[in-house]
């Protein structure tokens, strides 16, 4: 997962310019994350917001045990690793369905917790 960073120039090429973002910015990332290092990427992306002085709220919510999938409370997530539709080869989204399930409820309430404090900005700020 972490070959990307083997090549630095692909590395730059692929990279989202943060600092751009004019409003604010909530991460949600696993530490189990079998596609991409979800919270290393969100890490780099809170400090170079922090780092460029990012006039709005970063909130970040990592959830260690997690993994690619953080979604919506309530549904399955029992279906962590399949075959891929192409190569056949067994890929893992990481996590386990506990701790998948953990994630989804409670980074849902978060978002809507931090929504509502961004609407409530808003009606303080005028933004």
């Amino acid at each position: 997962m972490m070959t990307a960073f083997a090549d630095p120039q692909a590395l730059k090429r692929a990279r989202i310019p943060v600092e751009r973002i004019a409003g604010p910015v909530m991460l949600i990332s696993g530490g189990d994350d079998g596609a991409w290092p979800s919270d290393l990427y969100s890490l780099i992306v809170q400090s170079s917001l922090h780092a460029a002085g990012h006039p709005y709220p970063v909130q970040w919510e990592n959830y260690p045990k997690g993994g690619h999938s953080i979604l919506f409370p309530y549904v399955p997530t029992t279906l962590i690793a399949y075959p891929h539709p192409v190569t056949g080869v067994l890929t893992t989204m990481g996590g386990d369905a506990t701790s998948n399930a953990e994630a989804n409820e409670h980074s849902w309430s978060m978002v809507l917790d931090w929504l509502s404090s961004m609407t409530q900005c808003d009606r303080v700020d005028g933004r």
